[in-house]
């Protein structure tokens, strides 16, 4: 016992009260303060090491009514007569004694005799123990049962508080007054949470300043010591929904929904049903108060009883939060002769206007959460402005599910969101596109030009459209993961570019604890295997202009599945975008050439393949879910696109036995290159090493020569101690240096008591993937040295992302970036210069 330590996470998932006691639990307070909360037998409070367990009867029944209600939604059940201390169905108050004689006699229940009174005695005691314990008993009657059982207690052991994502941050320089944004989620009862948070000067996380969760469901606030905030009331939130079509906006209550969203809401919601089979019932209005945070069907005796709640806040699990403040497009007025954009500003109408018009806007977070909804806080003071449900949740079931007491996690909206200026309808406006990874096959766009003038009654032009599987075209979508991106092309048009997305092998009712996400070769919208797509929609209409199928490409006999986001090129730095690139799960990366003015002369290649001559021996070993980067390569002065390989989408990927991972720079050749497709014998290969303090090294980039027989370079990461280790987040570019910073995870396993992740930051250079020229990239702050190859250093952080891309955040003056949250390493930035200079002499 003295050698243990007392670093058990302690498991709430029922923080009711009003059953024995009257005091109610405030948001984010500590469940151990609570006495009624500590002490219900389906609460785990100890911080101790301890034995919990978990007992299954194989179809034999007690001498009591089993029941799971100790909650007393039904006064009558045995569960919660024996926690109220009343008489039960034994007749008797408390437990019934074992073999119904005493407890020093024990008596063994035969087998193959009918069922005795001693027997299902000793099956009460079984309960007895669990509930002691501080588990659970389940009666397995069929095998399908005892599956669900099991995973159930799965999901109670590795249940905690946690976030996914890196944290957002209001400026890129790291000053007194750069605050961090940071989103999470308490599995125990998927709630969420989004604080802000003071940064550090070495970029720690300091004190939290707000917690948007405890500002809309009041009571006591544990993240920030608030006592008694207020309730929001719930009808005084601005939340609205759409028909999905162009300026269908209306609010969402009850009395606005059309007849088929009506329908959909009144639909009972149960697990064990598909959508063919669904109940129906007439409650379809409590459930939309309900997501409105109306809470009080939460509790035993209403009609009906909806899910429990400890925040009206949905968790956000893989939506990294978005800040958003004054435009910051970058776009100069210098479009070309005769397009909109010139048009425009030639009447006055400029995007230096346009910025200036709006350089004082509301400053806004916009986080995406399993509540269903797109939310919009002030950033100032955490207040949600508005929120917006989209109009596919209604047609997939998520929104009724999301009120079912039979449902744990439910993916909604679950995707960051991007936000860009763009010019439609004649005007500059920002625009933001969200995607929904499990939540839903397709995307929705809102105009946030002024996101603190919206309101439910004016919100009709807000919402600009949905595109999703059933839209035209739109058959070949799936679901979207990251899938977005947003281009200005030679046709005149803004638009949406849409990678098809992934396709799970178990696609209904899939959530992330049951989805796998495995090689899907066949396109549900077509009767084709080894077909991906990149759709290419109209930003102002949301129509489809046109479907990029990668079966069209010269080089297309070849396996691809799950398309992941594509990102831009601008080739003649016009503001006009020339390409996209993509990569898939199969181990592709397709170019798509979108300069041509026409529609019908778009072409598509495949750059690079990561399987066969010299690459992994199997299809998908090596898959790509991030967004490659484009650097500059310096012998073609063209571009050379930076990515990793590998995965963390469902728990096929949890596990550390998977394929060695690697880097890649690959060069463009430009458009139908005889040199497509790249083959990974082809690139320079480098050797990563890592010392036993974990810093990590690798060739010298003035060492590494890639001249034109060489097409890019690789570097694998196939250290043995560290297995799993694989390439989940996006790089995040340094243009000034041609660099590029590189984020690994490094999968820790389901430990409760380290809920830390791992992974490396390593900086190359974009050229070679070596360690950069002159002073070293990196330098370690905890003492450890870094020689002139060191790039890096594995890190146990919770600040390690799992999805998304992780911020820089600079010194003023420049010469030393840090990673929010993050203070082990800095890496290393040019120093701030004038870029002219200006003569002052006559204003003195």
């Amino acid at each position: 016992r003295s050698t243990l330590t007392d670093n058990v996470t302690p498991f709430f998932p029922d923080t009711t009260t009003g059953v024995t006691g009257s005091t109610p639990l405030g948001v984010g307070a500590d469940p151990a303060s609570n006495k009624e909360v500590y002490f219900n037998p389906v609460n785990d409070p100890a911080t101790w090491q301890h034995v919990v367990q978990f007992m299954v009867s194989l179809g034999a029944a007690g001498s009591l009514q089993f029941s799971d209600d100790t909650d007393c939604i039904d006064p009558t059940s045995d569960a919660c007569r024996l926690r109220k201390g009343q008489t039960n169905s034994s007749g008797s108050i408390g437990w019934p004694q074992p073999d119904g004689t005493s407890s020093s006699t024990t008596t063994a229940c035969p087998v193959g005799v009918p069922r005795n009174e001693g027997c299902a005695r000793n099956l009460d005691d079984t309960w007895h123990a669990a509930i002691n314990g501080r588990g659970s008993f389940f009666n397995a009657n069929d095998p399908k049962s005892l599956v669900a059982f099991l995973t159930d207690i799965l999901n109670q052991i590795i249940a905690r508080r946690s976030t996914s994502t890196a944290i957002a941050v209001s400026l890129p320089v790291l000053t007194i007054g750069t605050q961090g944004y940071r989103g999470g989620y308490d599995s125990t009862d998927w709630s969420g949470y989004l604080t802000k948070v003071q940064l550090n000067a070495d970029a720690t996380v300091g004190s939290t300043m707000w917690d948007a969760s405890c500002l809309l469901t009041g009571g006591t606030c544990a993240s920030t010591g608030a006592a008694s905030l207020p309730v929001r009331n719930p009808d005084t939130r601005v939340i609205f929904t759409s028909d999905g079509t162009v300026s269908s906006g209306k609010p969402f209550r009850w009395a606005s929904l059309s007849a088929t969203q009506k329908a959909k809401m009144n639909r009972k919601p149960n697990s064990s049903v598909v959508s063919s089979s669904w109940v129906t019932d007439s409650y379809g209005s409590t459930r939309v108060d309900y997501l409105r945070g109306v809470r009080t069907n939460e509790v035993g005796g209403s009609t009906p009883v909806l899910r429990k709640r400890s925040s009206v806040m949905g968790a956000v699990i893989n939506a990294q939060p978005l800040y958003v403040s004054s435009p910051v497009g970058g776009f100069t007025d210098n479009y070309p002769s005769g397009s909109p954009e010139a048009v425009a500003a030639a009447s006055g109408s400029t995007y230096a206007q346009y910025q200036y018009n709006n350089r004082n806007r509301t400053p806004m977070v916009y986080t995406a959460a399993n509540d269903g909804m797109l939310h919009a806080f002030d950033a100032t003071t955490g207040v949600e402005r508005w929120a917006y449900v989209p109009n596919m949740l209604f047609f997939n079931d998520k929104l009724s599910k999301l009120t079912g007491t039979d449902y744990g996690l439910v993916s909604a909206v679950d995707d960051r969101p991007l936000v860009q200026d763009v010019f439609i309808n004649g005007s500059w406006r920002t625009i933001l596109v969200g995607s929904m990874r499990f939540g839903a096959r397709g995307i929705y766009a809102l105009d946030v030009t002024n996101p603190t003038g919206i309101t439910e009654a004016g919100a009709t032009a807000i919402p600009l459209w949905e595109f999703t599987n059933s839209s035209s075209g739109g058959a070949n979508l799936g679901y979207t993961f990251n899938s977005v991106n947003v281009a200005r092309l030679n046709n005149g048009k803004w638009v949406v570019l849409l990678a098809s997305g992934y396709f799970p092998q178990y696609i209904t009712g899939c959530i992330p604890s049951d989805c796998d996400l495995s090689a899907v070769t066949t396109t549900p919208g077509s009767a084709s295997a080894n077909q991906t797509s990149l759709f290419v929609i109209d930003l102002q209409t949301g129509a489809l202009i046109k479907e990029i199928l990668t079966t069209s490409a010269p080089q297309s006999s070849v396996t691809t599945y799950a398309l992941s986001q594509p990102i831009v090129y601008d080739f003649a730095a016009d503001q006009i975008d020339d390409t996209a690139v993509a990569g898939d799960l199969a181990g592709n990366l397709w170019r798509f050439d979108l300069s041509n003015a026409s529609s019908a002369s778009w072409k598509v290649d495949r750059m690079f393949s990561n399987y066969g001559s010299g690459g992994t021996a199997a299809v998908g070993n090596q898959p790509i879910s991030v967004t490659p980067v484009p650097l500059t390569d310096p012998l073609t002065r063209g571009p050379i696109y930076i990515f990793g390989t590998g995965k963390f989408l469902g728990d096929v990927d949890r596990v550390s036995s998977i394929p060695i991972q690697s880097f890649y720079g690959i060069r463009d050749y430009g458009t139908a290159s005889s040199n497509y497709p790249i083959t990974v014998n082809q690139l320079v290969t480098l050797a990563l090493a890592e010392s036993a303090s974990g810093v990590r090294s690798i060739a010298a980039a003035s060492s590494i020569s890639i001249d034109a027989s060489k097409r890019g370079w690789t570097f694998p990461l196939n250290l043995s101690q560290e297995p799993g280790e694989r390439n989940v987040v996006k790089a995040t570019p340094l243009y000034t240096s041609n660099r590029a910073i590189l984020t690994t995870l490094i999968p820790t396993g389901d430990d409760p008591c380290s809920p830390l992740r791992r992974g490396a930051i390593m900086v190359v250079d974009g050229g070679t993937g070596g360690a950069p020229s002159g002073n070293p990239p990196v330098s370690d702050t905890t003492g450890v040295p870094a020689g002139n190859t060191a790039i890096g250093k594995v890190l146990n952080s919770a600040s390690i992302p799992a999805v998304g891309s992780i911020p820089l955040l600079t010194t003023p003056g420049g010469g030393v970036g840090t990673l929010p949250g993050i203070s082990d390493l800095n890496i290393a930035l040019p120093l701030w210069n004038r870029s002219a200079w200006r003569e002052l002499l006559d204003r003195l």
